[in-house]
């Protein structure tokens, strides 16, 4: 994104605070998912977030979406830090690795709980990050600057897109066809559903706004400076700088 390689992107919003924060980089927020749905998990029995310690956990990189996930939840397991961990990166196989036996703890997805519970593995949930941090955010839509700049009614027409699956998703009567649609995942569609009932649960995809509320993402970059992901001679980005809310605006006016 950065690079300009891509045009937008879902990005997990730590990180992208932190590289705004940390080296200015060119990027703003147009739309938002507001709700995480991290969890910890185990496939050991009777274990409490103090048994992480001195474990190897799964995430998809060191410094990626899981592995601040991890950070940020271990702030609720007094005694615990990310540091007492072996973090394992595995992109995002870190279900499928748990259900092969390979790992017994990993920061995992909803829909990696549904498949690992459908392949008759129990798992026992240590830490929910809606639960230990219920200020955090999850995923941006991001833009360079300067291509929004250029290419904005391409964009807005994008956005406006993403509304409508939204709130197509969120109709009970299209459960089958989106579930159908979700088997390009490598879920079935049985997964599929119950996955999707437990997304639409914690409004994991924003209908009513852009999905950026300004309380959230000041407390997700008070916490990156916090835990020192934000380096110590620099000071959070601030709402105005991270978000663009017209996009949005404009969006759901098309949608609607």
């Amino acid at each position: 994104m950065v690079a300009g390689d891509a045009d937008v992107s879902w990005s997990p919003t730590p990180p992208v605070i932190n590289q705004i924060s940390n080296a200015g980089v060119p990027l703003v927020a147009i739309y938002g998912m507001p709700n995480p749905d991290w969890v910890i998990g185990t496939t050991e029995t009777g274990k409490t977030c103090k048994d992480i310690k001195g474990q190897e956990v799964g995430v998809d990189s060191v410094g990626g979406a899981r592995s601040v996930a991890l950070r940020s939840m271990l702030t609720a397991c007094p005694g615990v830090t990310i540091d007492d961990t072996k973090q394992v990166a595995l992109g995002g196989g870190t279900g499928s690795a748990m259900i092969a036996g390979r790992l017994q703890y990993g920061v995992l997805h909803l829909d990696d709980l549904a498949e690992i519970q459908a392949q008759g593995k129990k798992l026992t949930i240590l830490l929910r990050q809606k639960e230990t941090n219920p200020t955090s955010h999850y995923l941006m839509l991001v833009v360079r600057k300067d291509k929004l700049a250029a290419h904005r009614d391409t964009i807005v027409r994008t956005v406006a897109a993403m509304i409508e699956a939204a709130h197509y998703m969120a109709d009970p009567k299209n459960v089958d066809t989106v579930a159908e649609a979700c088997m390009a995942t490598g879920h079935s569609k049985e997964i599929a559903k119950a996955a999707l009932k437990e997304f639409l649960a914690i409004d994991f995809w924003a209908q009513k706004d852009n999905g950026l509320p300004r309380g959230k993402l000041e407390a997700t970059a008070k916490l990156m400076k916090k835990i020192g992901a934000i380096k110590p001679d620099k000071e959070p980005v601030s709402y105005e700088n991270l978000v663009d809310t017209s996009v949005w605006k404009d969006a759901n006016a098309m949608v609607k």
